[in-house]
Formats: C-alpha cells, sequence, structure tokens
C-alpha cells in the first residue's frame, strides 16, 4: 500500500473513531508565518471529553499537551490566550460528533504564537501525558497541508513543522534607514545652500 493510501486508511479509521467516542481528543491547528513564527490554537471540549471535568482543568490541560523542540533541544511554547467557542475551527480535518443530550459542544482554546526561525521546529505529547491530539498544519494558502496531519498520543517522535519561506525582515528597517539618510542629506543640503546665497531664507 502506498504511503498516500495508507495515510487516508489511518485517517478514516481516526475520523470512525472520534465520532464514536466524542471529543476525548484535544485539536490543534498548527500555522507556521512567513516571518519565523508559529501560530498555535489548542482546543479542549471540557463537557464530551470524560478525561477534563471542567473549564479550569481544561486550561492546565491544553498549555501542557504539547512541547516544542528546536536544534534538539526541548523549548517553552509561552503563555496562551484563551478563549470559548462552541465550534470546532472550520478547518479542521475530522468531524465530530453532536455534543451530549442535545446541548451544544464547551470548547476552550488556547492561542500564541511562537518565534521560532526557519526551521528545525518540531511539536509533540510528552511521555506519559494522557491526552492525544489531532494536529494539523495550515498551508500558506490558508488551506490544510495535505502531507501535515497527525494524530499524536504521549512519547511519540515529535513532528517536523515545515515552515514556509521566510520573508526579508531587513528589507524594511534599511528603507527606513535610507529614507532617513536621505532627509537628512537634503536638510544639509538646504542649509548649505542658505548660506551661501544660492536659495532664499524661506525656501
Amino acid at each position: 500500500m502506498s504511503t498516500g493510501w495508507a495515510a487516508c486508511a489511518v485517517w478514516c479509521l481516526l475520523t470512525v473513531a472520534v465520532q464514536a467516542h466524542g471529543l476525548q481528543l484535544l485539536f490543534a491547528k498548527v500555522t507556521p508565518t512567513d516571518h519565523g513564527t508559529v501560530q498555535m490554537e489548542i482546543s479542549a471540549d471540557f463537557v464530551a471529553n470524560p478525561l477534563i471535568p471542567d473549564e479550569a482543568s481544561a486550561r492546565e490541560v491544553i498549555a501542557k499537551v504539547l512541547v516544542g523542540e528546536q536544534e534538539g533541544a526541548r523549548v517553552a511554547l509561552g503563555e496562551m490566550r484563551f478563549t470559548r467557542t462552541t465550534g470546532l475551527d472550520p478547518t479542521c480535518p475530522l468531524k465530530f460528533p453532536p455534543a451530549p443530550d442535545g446541548g451544544e459542544h464547551e470548547l476552550l482554546t488556547g492561542s500564541l504564537e511562537k518565534r521560532v526561525g526557519a526551521e528545525n521546529f518540531k511539536l509533540g505529547i510528552p511521555q506519559g501525558n494522557p491526552h492525544d491530539v489531532v494536529l494539523w498544519v495550515m498551508g500558506p494558502d490558508g488551506k490544510m497541508r495535505a502531507d501535515q496531519h497527525y494524530y499524536l498520543i504521549g512519547g511519540d517522535p515529535l513532528v517536523g513543522i515545515v515552515m514556509p519561506p521566510q520573508r526579508a525582515q531587513w528589507k524594511i528597517p534599511l528603507l527606513g534607514g535610507l529614507a532617513g539618510i536621505a532627509g537628512l542629506i537634503g536638510w544639509r543640503w538646504v542649509r548649505l545652500r542658505r548660506a551661501s546665497g544660492g536659495l532664499p531664507p524661506n525656501s
């Protein structure tokens, strides 16, 4: 079986499992940017997930479920901003079942943006963490990358996040500096012309 068909089969089985067992997973949307950062949104349902009894527990679980690694060393992901919603991000690759008793899902989402540079950034779940995560990576076109969606469990090898080509950040301050130098030269030229009598005083 080819890699593509194997991935498709695993993904279909996972979809069935999610529908059968409710939202007993966490969902992580990862968006690499062309200025060397990774945006992350990690969501948990604290009503349909029996491992997360309330919103306070969801905050703690979301903050600790993923770890980062760069150049072979673990790195902290940083502080998160939390918001509540009743539905998953529409780009989520998996469908999820209705909320229990005909109600609404109660989701908590932690969001952050971390500077990681151009390459060698990985994400995964630390050994011993009981929560599983469906993680998908967004492409520059705003769509999920076909080759980067994962089902992660604690202790599995971390997955590499493919970063897009980086925008040349030095151009903006350089252009600003050149504009400042040009303005200074122009001001000095006007002063010298006035001093030599080549320009009237109010020019």
